[in-house]
């Protein structure tokens, strides 16, 4: 019986450990997010603001066929929030977590067991991996 009560003991401090342990999907597993501007309107320039769990990457001007990459090491809890907001001119400003974790709830682009998220920024809306996701705004 205290074998019993000191093996679940055990087990239940492993898994503790697990969840709080930021354990990457595999040692050094990367995912890259790219963004390309594909406004294809003469001049028409992409404004790009990203953000990783809060942490600001910067402002990004960009013109047509031009992109913005950054690459992470996602962590298999998830906890990761890729988030950029989206400006042209003649649009309105649209915001999108582009990569949210390996979160089944919310996937916005199936980043899921590839290690790419190619996003494309086009006059009707935005495009992950060949997936039409949303409209402007």
């Amino acid at each position: 019986m205290a074998s019993s009560t000191s093996f679940r003991i055990i087990m239940a401090c492993l898994l503790l450990q697990i969840i709080v342990s930021p354990i990457d999907l595999v040692k050094g597993a990367t995912l890259t997010i790219t963004v390309e501007n594909e406004l294809v309107k003469v001049g028409q320039i992409l404004n790009l603001h990203c953000t990783l769990n809060g942490k600001d990457l910067g402002r990004q001007s960009m013109p047509p066929f031009n992109r913005f990459v950054h690459t992470l090491t996602p962590s298999i809890l998830g906890g990761e929030v890729f988030t950029c907001t989206f400006a042209a001119a003649g649009k309105p400003t649209t915001t999108i977590d582009v990569f949210k974790g390996f979160s089944f709830a919310h996937r916005p682009c199936e980043c899921l067991g590839i290690d790419h998220c190619f996003w494309q920024v086009l006059n009707e809306g935005f495009w992950c991996n060949s997936k039409f996701i949303k409209t402007w705004g």
